[in-house]
C-alpha cells in the first residue's frame, strides 16, 4: 500500500513538472512577440514565471533585480525558455553549470576549481575574480583582466537609506545562513542573543527588505558569499565564516571574489560549538572597504546600461561620510593644532607631506598612532615645486605635463586617491576648525542627519537666485549694493537656505564653499585688514568646498603670473557640478603667522593699526563698517560681495570659538 506522504510528494512533483512547463512554455510565446531590442535573457539560478522570480534565493536572484534596473530591459531567464538563444552568465557560481556556446559571461565565476568545463561560452567580458581567470585561460579561453561581481553594484540601483529615521538609529549584528545553513544549531544559537538578528536570503517580502536589514547591521557574519558580497557593496563590516561542509566547492568561490577586492586572501572563521559571539565580533578590525574599480566592470558591460549608470562604479566602493585631505610639508609649527581642532568632525584624515626638512613626518607619525582609526598618513616625496618659487622655477612647473608628480595639484589628487568616503573637504594646517560647525556637515555626508525634501527649500532656492542678483547687480555698480541684503532678511532666509544646500550636495548638485577668518598673532589676536600683504578679514572664496567623490573631481595646475612670490598651486575642478554654495565660516586661518610672513605683518601693523581689529571686537562690527576697512586696490570685489553675507551669517559663530585662540 502506498503511503500517503510518498504519493503527496510524489505529486508535488508532477504539479511542480507541469507548472515549470506551462510557465516556460508561456515565457517562451511571450518573449517570441516581444522586440529582442527591449529584453535581456539572463542565465541564473533562479525561477523566473512572469514578472517577478520566485524567492528562493537572493544570491540568484540579483541576476533579475540588478540587471532590470541596469538596463530597463524585460529580463527573460534562459532556463526558463524553449528557445536557444543569446544569453547572459552575470551573477553566481554558475559558469560551469549553465554557460553554453550562446552565453556571455560579464561577473559570473566559477563553483570550484575541479569543474569540468566542457562548453566553450560565446565571449567573457569579465569574470568574478583572479581564480576564475586563471582556470579559463588554462583552458584556452580568452578572458580579460577584468574582475568584479555585479552584486557590488547595488548601491547605484537602490539607496538603503530610504528607510525610515527611527530604523536607521537600531544597530544589530547581522548573521546570514548559506540556504544550506538555516537550521544549523550554531545560526540558532547566535540569533538567541541579544542585538543579534538572522537574515534569510530566501523567502523574503521584497528583495529591498533585505538590504535595509544588512544596512541596519553594525557587522555581519555570513556563511553566504552574496552576503558577504552585500555587506561590502554597502561599505558593512563583515567576516567568512562556515557553520559546517554543506556550502559545495571548498571554498573557491570564497577566495575567487576576494582575489577582486582584496590584497590578501582571507581564510574562513569556522564556527564550533565553543566559539562565542565575542570572538566573532573581534574580527570586525580585520575588515577593511574593497578596493576594486568597478568602472572597468561597467565599461565591460556587454549590454547597454542607463546612462546615469555610466562610469559611477567607483562611487559604490565608498561608505557615506567626509574625509578630510590635508597637503603638507614643513607644517610643524601648526599640524597639531590643526588635527586637533578638526578630526572629531572627520570620518577619516588623510595626511599627505612631501620633501619635509623639519619634525613635520615624526609630529604626523604621533597623531596617527594617537587617532589610529582616523588618520591615514603617505609621504609623497617627489620634489613637489609649489610655494616660493623663483622665477626659473615658476616657468619651469607652469610648464610641466598635467600628469607631473611634481605639480602640487597631484599630490592634492594622490591624497583625493585615498579617500574612503563619498564626500571630501581639503584641509589646510594653517587653520584652527571649528569642530562642531564642521561636524554638521559630516552628519549630513554621513547621513546621521536625515534630509528630505521639504517647502521651505522654495525659499531657499529663491534666495539663492536672489542672491546671484546681489552680485551681479554689485559687479554692474562696481561696488556691494548692501541695501538688498539687510541683517533681518539674512535671518530670516539663510536657514532654509542652509537646509536647501545640504539637500543639494547630497544630491551631487551643489559645492559647499566653507571660509574662515584671518587672524594675526602679536600682543593679542587681531583680525587683519592687510591690504599690503593681502589678507582681508575672510578668506575661502570657493576654493576649499565639501564635494561629492567622483570621476568628475580633482585638481587641476593654477598660476597666475601678476602675483608675487611666484607660486603653481592647485585648483579644485568638478565636471558634473558647477554651482557653489556659502556656509558659515568653520576656521580661523593663521597664515600671517608663517615664519616667512609674521615679520612683514608685524610691521605693517606697527606702521598701520587700524588695519588691526582686537578679535574680541570684530565680532561686534557691522559689514558696513567691515567693507570701509578693507582696502579697495588689494581686495576684489567678488570678496566684498561675498563676505558681506558670511559676515552677517558668521559672527556669532566666529563669538563663540574664540576660545581656540586663547
Amino acid at each position: 500500500m502506498i503511503n500517503i506522504s510518498e504519493m503527496n510528494k510524489i505529486l508535488n512533483k508532477i504539479t511542480f513538472k507541469l507548472s515549470h512547463i506551462v510557465g516556460t512554455l508561456f515565457n517562451t510565446i511571450l518573449f517570441l512577440f516581444t522586440n529582442k531590442n527591449k529584453v535581456l535573457v539572463v542565465n541564473g539560478w533562479m525561477e523566473l514565471y512572469g514578472k517577478y522570480p520566485l524567492h528562493q534565493n537572493l544570491g540568484d536572484e540579483l541576476n533579475y533585480y540588478l540587471l532590470k534596473e541596469l538596463s530597463k530591459r524585460k529580463i527573460f531567464n534562459y532556463k526558463n525558455l524553449y528557445v536557444k538563444c543569446i544569453n547572459y552568465c552575470c551573477i553566481g557560481s554558475i559558469i560551469d553549470t549553465l554557460s553554453n556556446s550562446k552565453t556571455i559571461i560579464w561577473g559570473a565565476g566559477l563553483i570550484t576549481d575541479e569543474t569540468i568545463l566542457n562548453i566553450v561560452p560565446l565571449k567573457v567580458c569579465a569574470v568574478r575574480g583572479a581564480l576564475t581567470r586563471d582556470y579559463l585561460l588554462a583552458k584556452g579561453i580568452q578572458c580579460p583582466e577584468v574582475y568584479g561581481d555585479p552584486a557590488l553594484l547595488l548601491p547605484l540601483i537602490y539607496d538603503s537609506r530610504r528607510i525610515s529615521k527611527n530604523e536607521r538609529v537600531k544597530k544589530f549584528v547581522g548573521v546570514i545562513p548559506h540556504i544550506s545553513d538555516l537550521n544549523n544549531v550554531n545560526v540558532r544559537r547566535f540569533v538567541s542573543y541579544e542585538g543579534v538578528k538572522i537574515i534569510r536570503l530566501c523567502g523574503y517580502k521584497h528583495w529591498h527588505d533585505i538590504i535595509d536589514e544588512i544596512n541596519q547591521c553594525d557587522f555581519v557574519i555570513s556563511s553566504s558569499l552574496h552576503g558577504v558580497i552585500i555587506s561590502d557593496a554597502y561599505n558593512i563590516p563583515n567576516v567568512w565564516v562556515e557553520f559546517s561542509n554543506n556550502v559545495i566547492g571548498n571554498g573557491f568561490k570564497f577566495r575567487d571574489y576576494y582575489s577582486s577586492v582584496r590584497k590578501n586572501i582571507p581564510e574562513p572563521v569556522k564556527i564550533l560549538n565553543s566559539t562565542s559571539l565575542e570572538e566573532l565580533l573581534g574580527y570586525k578590525k580585520y575588515w577593511e572597504p574593497i578596493n576594486i574599480d568597478l568602472n572597468k566592470l561597467l565599461q565591460a558591460c556587454p549590454f547597454e546600461i542607463k546612462e546615469k549608470f555610466r562610469n559611477k562604479g567607483n562611487e559604490t566602493a565608498k561608505k557615506d561620510g567626509l574625509s578630510g585631505l590635508m597637503r603638507i610639508k614643513n607644517e610643524a609649527s601648526f599640524i597639531e593644532g590643526c588635527i586637533d581642532s578638526c578630526i572629531d568632525a572627520l570620518d577619516e584624515l588623510i595626511i599627505v607631506y612631501n620633501d619635509c626638512t623639519d619634525d613635520t613626518p615624526k609630529i604626523v607619525e604621533k597623531k596617527r598612532m594617537q587617532y589610529p582609526d582616523k588618520i591615514k598618513a603617505y609621504a609623497y616625496n617627489y620634489g613637489v615645486l609649489s610655494h616660493n618659487l623663483t622665477r626659473e622655477e615658476f616657468e619651469y612647473v607652469k610648464n610641466l605635463p598635467d600628469d607631473s608628480l611634481r605639480l602640487h595639484c597631484n599630490q592634492c589628487n594622490f591624497a583625493l586617491s585615498k579617500a574612503n568616503y563619498k564626500y571630501a573637504v581639503k584641509i589646510d594646517a594653517d587653520q584652527l576648525y571649528f569642530a562642531d560647525e564642521l561636524k554638521k556637515w559630516r552628519d549630513v555626508c554621513s547621513r546621521s542627519l536625515h534630509v528630505k525634501w521639504h517647502f521651505s527649500f522654495i525659499f531657499g532656492w529663491l534666495f539663492m537666485m536672489y542672491f546671484t542678483a546681489y552680485r551681479r547687480l554689485s559687479f554692474k555698480y562696481g561696488k556691494p549694493c548692501l541695501w538688498m541684503i539687510p541683517d533681518w532678511f539674512v535671518r530670516i532666509l539663510f536657514k532654509p537656505y542652509s537646509d536647501y544646500s545640504k539637500w543639494m550636495l547630497l544630491r551631487g548638485k551643489a559645492l559647499i564653499a566653507l571660509s574662515g577668518v584671518n587672524v594675526f598673532k602679536d600682543d593679542r589676536w587681531y583680525v587683519t585688514f592687510d591690504g599690503v600683504n593681502i589678507h582681508p578679514p575672510y578668506n575661502g572664496e570657493g576654493d576649499t568646498v565639501i564635494f561629492k567623490v567622483s570621476d568628475h573631481t580633482y585638481w587641476g595646475k593654477y598660476y597666475r603670473e601678476d602675483r608675487k612670490p611666484y607660486s603653481v598651486t592647485e585648483v579644485f575642478v568638478d565636471k558634473s557640478c558647477k554651482k557653489h554654495m556659502f556656509s558659515y565660516p568653520v576656521w580661523f586661518h593663521i597664515h600671517a603667522n608663517r615664519k616667512y610672513c609674521c615679520d612683514k605683518v608685524k610691521k605693517m601693523k606697527d606702521e598701520h593699526p587700524e588695519c588691526f581689529v582686537p578679535i574680541e571686537d570684530f565680532p561686534n562690527m557691522t559689514y558696513r563698517q567691515v567693507l570701509d576697512k578693507m582696502d579697495k586696490k588689494a581686495h576684489t570685489l567678488f570678496q566684498m560681495t561675498l563676505f558681506a553675507l558670511i559676515h552677517k551669517i558668521g559672527v556669532d559663530r566666529i563669538r563663540k570659538h574664540l576660545y581656540l585662540l586663547s
